[in-house]
């Protein structure tokens, strides 16, 4: 084998695993017409999840594995509208700010709010 030619597989082969960290780093595809909010483990998953389906938020969730954590990903309940903010769980305040943003761009509630408390963030919502 030439010096080029090991050269150039080297560089393909650098490139094909910096492709593959990249790709899995990202959040774990969601299924279709569901809202990815945030990543946690997979007992904030159910939490968050648990929370929004009883309140009527969400319509249902999926807790999908992915590369940092579950992919916290839900579906909106069509036609639901509270007048009174829901918890949906404490978080870091990165992670709330980004939950929430997901949620109200995605359709699946109006608003948000992240609430500092003795524990961390309580995202709080409003559908």
């Amino acid at each position: 084998m030439s010096k080029r030619v090991r050269v150039l597989s080297t560089a393909l082969a650098a490139a094909a695993a910096t492709a593959a960290i990249a790709f899995s780093a990202a959040p774990a595809q969601a299924a279709v017409n569901s809202v990815y909010l945030y990543t946690d483990t997979l007992a904030g998953c159910t939490t968050s999840g648990t929370n929004g389906v009883a309140a009527g938020v969400f319509a249902s969730y999926n807790c999908q594995l992915g590369f940092a954590g579950y992919s916290v990903s839900v579906k909106p309940t069509r036609g639901h509208h509270g007048d009174e903010y829901v918890y949906i769980n404490t978080l870091t305040q990165q992670w709330c700010e980004l939950a929430g943003s997901n949620g109200v761009a995605g359709g699946v509630f109006t608003d948000y709010y992240c609430q500092n408390g003795f524990a961390g963030y309580s995202l709080m919502v409003l559908d």
